[in-house]
């Protein structure tokens, strides 16, 4: 015989249903549940469109907010693109500077957020199995010494031993950070350039034995491919507002030259190494740069170009910005796109400079190493 409570279950049980769902406060439950589910589900179809456009934001590096005032509402402001122009992610980049022998990451020497970026990138690369070593363009062969002593505790006066302010490059603050963070994980420092006494020679004597003596050593007998040659020399005049006569140009193009061959050394050509280069954004071009000195020398380097551009507002698409060559090469193997940190007329202070005092104008144009 049928216990009768049992009779009762799929009465009970059809009760209890309707309790659920017509009850209000079931209900109000149900639909805050909804909401939860909804809102989820939301998140991670965003998460899966943001994978896979590949676009890369900067919070990735714990770079922001932005310290650079122009522009930053740019659609470029905080992408990360490929060499070519496709939409990359910092966990990719991450992964392709793990193998790299050379990582080599180009700035525009007075943007603060570009030096903050460098700074995170040390401190990503600083944790890889295979310990790097960082080399500066900013500090000549002659102050090797200055970096071997420095310790991670004396930033601030580091800048006053390397003479920092005093021989033309941005404000110290700037730089520190990639120094402290290099030194905070045990980064060996490179210096990475000539003397001001070694590029003199070059532009003013290049018939002088100390320049023949930099000209061998650096191999600038052989020319540059032409496309490359021409790109430099009107770089060269661009970045000098017009101003450098054309004979003035060549001893410029054979400094610009001898430094990526200084800093192609400094950065060694040992595969099994890896090495951090920080310099401007021209140095570390794959056509004509220090990536360019190296592969002549060792073909098989793992070699890895970051460039960091500013944006401006009559740039607005990244077809606009120079990214490959006449012959449609990638100058950089990665590119990332920052506020601009003035927007004052470079020219106006240098027609102003070229107007005063004495000396050549190659004398006058660049930082003093």
């Amino acid at each position: 015989m049928i216990d009768p409570t049992v009779r009762q279950w799929p009465q009970r049980t059809t009760r209890y249903v309707r309790l659920y769902n017509h009850a209000p406060m079931w209900r109000g439950l149900k639909r805050q549940f909804n909401s939860i589910a909804k809102a989820w589900i939301a998140l991670l179809i965003a998460v899966v469109i943001l994978a896979s456009t590949g676009v890369a934001r900067a919070e990735n590096l714990s770079v922001l907010p932005w310290t650079s005032p122009h522009f930053q509402d740019h659609s470029l402001v905080n992408r990360l693109y490929d060499g070519d122009g496709q939409p990359n992610s910092w966990t990719d980049v991450v992964e392709r500077l793990r193998d790299a022998s050379h990582i080599l990451i180009g700035e525009i020497h007075n943007n603060a957020d570009h030096h903050k970026i460098q700074a995170a990138i040390v401190e990503r690369v600083a944790r890889f199995e295979r310990k790097p070593r960082i080399a500066f363009e900013m500090v000549p062969f002659s102050l090797q010494n200055v970096l071997d002593k420095a310790k991670p505790e004396s930033v601030a006066e580091l800048g006053t031993q390397l003479r920092w302010n005093e021989r033309g490059w941005p404000d110290w603050s700037m730089y520190s950070l990639v120094f402290e963070a290099a030194l905070a994980n045990g980064m060996p420092l490179l210096a990475a350039n000539l003397s001001r006494a070694e590029t003199m020679a070059l532009a003013r004597q290049p018939d002088s034995e100390a320049a023949r003596s930099l000209i061998k050593q650096f191999n600038l007998e052989t020319a540059l491919p032409k496309d490359a040659e021409q790109s430099l020399l009107k770089e060269l005049a661009r970045s000098h507002c017009g101003l450098m006569p054309e004979q003035v140009l060549a001893p410029m193009q054979l400094v610009q030259r001898a430094r990526d061959g200084a800093m192609a050394q400094a950065t060694g050509y040992d595969a099994e190494q890896t090495t951090v280069l920080i310099a401007g954004r021209g140095h570390v071009r794959q056509d004509r740069g220090v990536p360019f000195v190296l592969r002549q020398r060792v073909s098989d380097l793992k070699i890895i170009s970051i460039g960091l551009f500013e944006v401006t507002p009559e740039q607005a698409d990244i077809g606009d910005y120079e990214l490959l060559n006449e012959q449609g090469e990638p100058l950089y193997d990665f590119v990332m796109f920052t506020p601009k940190a003035s927007i004052d007329d470079p020219c106006i202070a240098l027609r102003e400079k070229f107007g005063k005092g004495s000396g050549t104008e190659t004398d006058k144009a660049k930082p003093k190493p």
